[in-house]
């Protein structure tokens, strides 16, 4: 894989075995801890996104 964007190849690899672990639900599951703390429901990937869109543009 070519390091585009010039990071450390330890956080290139780093961030594409998380976006494999989600794209194999390892993240699926839930619980109250950022509502817990934070007094606000957290939001999900897809939210997320939509709300920071031009980040991703």
């Amino acid at each position: 894989m070519e390091n585009l964007y010039k990071f450390p190849p330890f956080l290139v690899q780093h961030l594409v075995e998380v976006a494999q672990n989600y794209r194999d639900g390892i993240f699926s599951g839930t619980n109250n801890a950022v509502e817990k703390i934070t007094g606000t429901p957290p939001l999900s990937v897809q939210q997320f996104i939509a709300r920071n869109r031009t980040v991703f543009g």
